[in-house]
């Protein structure tokens, strides 16, 4: 499958896997290429996320990723930002997540 047949996001900016899904893994840079594909389709949203390099993205308020969708990424960092203010940092390796609350 791809990451657009997986993962949603709802009105409110939550990024979830769809239910009844089997998701498979996906790098960082594959979620924000996605967020960058579905602003392009949503005119009227703002840009979900900001690429500093292939392994670090900054995640805009409101939108965000829980647990499950942790589980299903991997090979950056995401940065989740409300304003100028840092909320969480997901940080992955090739094959373990960690999470950090600021």
């Amino acid at each position: 499958m791809s990451i657009d047949k997986e993962f949603h996001v709802f009105d409110n900016g939550d990024i979830r896997i769809k239910q009844d899904v089997s998701a498979g893994r996906y790098r960082v840079i594959e979620l924000h290429r996605w967020l960058q594909d579905f602003a392009d389709e949503n005119m009227e949203r703002d840009s979900p996320s900001e690429r500093i390099d292939d392994f670090l993205i900054i995640l805009y308020s409101p939108y965000n990723i829980d647990q499950e969708v942790a589980d299903h990424l991997y090979d950056g960092t995401i940065v989740v930002k409300e304003g100028t203010k840092t909320i969480e940092i997901w940080d992955y390796d090739y094959k373990d997540y960690a999470i950090k609350t600021l």
